[in-house]
């Protein structure tokens, strides 16, 4: 909704990182997370920082406190990652409106990224989800959520390849391996269809990976963080990839 972009926008130009948020919904973009999937409570904008503090308070005040998310840990928030206070308070009304119990199911992520996604973005966005659900309790809860959105819409590159690292070593053993990157080009190939674009010799996944691998480690052993740093910063396509990184995400 218009009123929720703003709340999404809100203090961009305060923002704490460079640059702001890109902007998902523009054409040839496949963003989930561009806020227009949530809606806030009301038509209330906050306007300057005392307003969002009285009006955060109040609000924080009226939820079931078993599953209210402290004052406290909001203001943690806005001081460990990339958003302003009321902003985040204005995206914490959203999340409780889709989430009544304040917490984000697998189903209900799945369901979003098929939304958005023109192919099957199931295999994908349970490889998302298992990323912004750190702990493994088999829910995304508002922290982790904010979290995991600072770094794709406002983390520098060195934040976004460590995220991007995290998400390819499916099996968390501190390497991708070819079996570990085929898994997600295969599932971000599902998610994309037919719009998918690739060159000749990277029509499947294994071939892609081949084609990665060969440039990064001939031998086909695991690719160390450092060694799939130096690659991301070394390609060309890899950066701008980076820089849009919160249109795949």
């Amino acid at each position: 909704s218009p009123h929720n972009r703003q709340c999404f926008e809100m203090g961009q130009s305060k923002s704490k990182a460079d640059t702001a948020a890109p902007d998902a919904s523009k054409e040839g973009s496949t963003g989930v997370w561009n806020m227009d999937w949530l809606d806030p409570y009301d038509e209330t904008v906050i306007d300057g920082d005392e307003t969002a503090d009285e009006e955060a308070d109040k609000y924080l005040k009226v939820l079931d406190p078993a599953t209210a998310f402290k004052q406290p840990a909001l203001d943690r928030l806005a001081i460990e990652t990339h958003f302003q206070r009321n902003e985040l308070f204005c995206m914490y009304r959203a999340f409780r409106k889709d989430c009544p119990t304040g917490k984000l199911t697998r189903e209900e992520f799945t369901s979003y990224y098929n939304k958005y996604f023109p192919g099957d973005a199931s295999s994908y966005a349970e490889h998302v989800f298992n990323n912004f659900d750190s702990e493994g309790h088999g829910y995304i809860d508002f922290e982790q959520f904010m979290r995991c959105l600072s770094i794709s819409t406002r983390g520098d590159f060195e934040e976004k390849l460590d995220w991007a690292f995290q998400l390819y070593d499916v099996d968390k053993d501190g390497l991708i391996d070819k079996e570990d990157m085929v898994t997600i080009v295969r599932a971000i190939y599902k998610a994309l269809g037919e719009h998918m674009r690739c060159l000749e010799d990277e029509r499947t996944p294994h071939e892609k990976v081949e084609k990665i691998f060969a440039r990064i480690k001939p031998q086909g052993k695991g690719i160390s963080r450092a060694e799939f740093a130096t690659y991301c910063k070394d390609q060309p396509s890899v950066k701008k990839g980076m820089d849009m990184f919160s249109g795949l995400l």
